[in-house]
């Protein structure tokens, strides 16, 4: 129920961007805008949000979706009608002020719905990108007799 929830606000918001951008500035129909929002945020929210953002983080998940938006705006528009204008500057248009959102979004949807909770304490505990761990190298000073006949031999 999270992730139909998530992606209902995903919808919703990418039809008022698109309506906005695409239906205003560049006169496509309504029933476009939508049809192209639909397929815009079911494929960027399994690609960007569901396996990007748990794996490597905000950043990593927003920088992902602007070319991915820029493509599917710039594709499924050009699929949408002939226009005078061309499709490269509504997908740009369009692209940069979706991953705004999509910034903010990421940490609505890592604070309620993508979260493992705590064994013990029943808090939530994000997994990103794990830190390296660096071990040391524990070792024993050698013995005295290794020591003295490492220093006999002739150098």
């Amino acid at each position: 129920m999270k992730h139909f929830a998530a992606l209902f606000v995903k919808f919703l918001s990418y039809s008022v961007i698109l309506l906005f951008v695409l239906g205003f500035m560049y006169e496509i129909s309504a029933g476009d805008v939508v049809l192209i929002s639909l397929i815009l945020s079911a494929g960027l929210y399994v690609t960007g949000d569901l396996y990007v953002l748990p794996r490597f983080g905000n950043r990593a998940a927003a920088l992902t979706d602007f070319p991915l938006a820029f493509l599917g705006i710039w594709t499924l528009g050009n699929y949408a009608g002939d226009f005078p204008r061309g499709m490269g500057s509504a997908g740009l248009i369009s692209a940069v002020i979706l991953s705004i959102f999509e910034f903010y979004y990421h940490y609505y949807l890592l604070r309620n719905v993508i979260q493992e909770r705590d064994r013990k304490g029943g808090k939530p505990k994000f997994r990103l990108l794990k830190k390296p761990v660096y071990h040391a190298e524990i070792a024993e000073e050698p013995l005295q007799r290794n020591r003295e006949e490492h220093n006999r031999r002739p150098t």
